[in-house]
């Protein structure tokens, strides 16, 4: 049995190999590997993720740049690049003092607790990895990114099955009643950058399923 995300990357590829206006097509983007992203830029003290490196690309080209960075087109360009790496272990540099200010932002983030239910990431992914809620079990933080941009079934009824991991984010919020921050934003980038860290040594293996 085939997995369900399979026609959706088919559609990935095609919308991957699809030329610009000027001819060119996402192959000729300046991407880093997949499995060092997030990348710190210290001229601009920034941290570039693949889905702002990949809509830099097409503003470049003369292209606009997708809007909706959660689920959709971009989910789905994502997770085709992403598969390209398969098995590659990450490998994001935080060497740099600047990007050791954004680990630290990250893990602030990531420890601490928050909304009307007082959970942080930690407190799921952590202290309760392997426990079940709602009927999910909860996913470890070692490896927690992986393998995102996630299909997931009860996404797919809704007719938006593809999310990537700050689409995740912004649920987490949600389900412990804090105000989800926005996607690409300061917050979840530093989150996503401490998380691909502590996940180094752990190969890629996207897309991931879940229910």
């Amino acid at each position: 049995e085939f997995p369900p995300y399979e026609p959706e990357m088919e559609k990935a590829e095609q919308e991957w190999s699809k030329a610009f206006a000027n001819g060119k097509t996402f192959a000729d983007c300046t991407l880093a590997p997949a499995n060092t992203y997030p990348v710190y830029d210290a001229a601009s003290d920034d941290l570039h993720t693949l889905v702002g490196d990949l809509n830099a690309c097409l503003a470049a080209n003369g292209e606009k740049p997708i809007k909706n960075v959660k689920h959709g087109k971009m989910a789905r360009l994502v997770a085709h690049y992403r598969a390209q790496f398969n098995g590659e272990r990450m490998a994001v540099d935080f060497s740099a003092a600047g990007a050791q200010a954004w680990y630290e932002k990250g893990r602030q983030f990531y420890w601490a607790k928050r909304g009307q239910l007082n959970f942080s990431c930690a407190s799921c992914h952590v202290q309760n990895a392997g426990n079940s809620i709602r009927g999910d079990v909860l996913s470890p933080g070692l490896g927690h990114t992986v393998g995102f941009p996630v299909y997931r079934t009860k996404w797919a009824v809704a007719g938006k099955p593809w999310g990537t991991v700050h689409r995740r984010y912004g649920g987490c919020n949600k389900q412990v009643r804090a105000s989800p921050f926005k996607a690409q934003g300061t917050e979840y980038k530093a989150l996503e950058y401490y998380e691909a860290i502590m996940n180094t040594g752990v190969p890629l293996k996207v897309p991931s399923q879940r229910q």
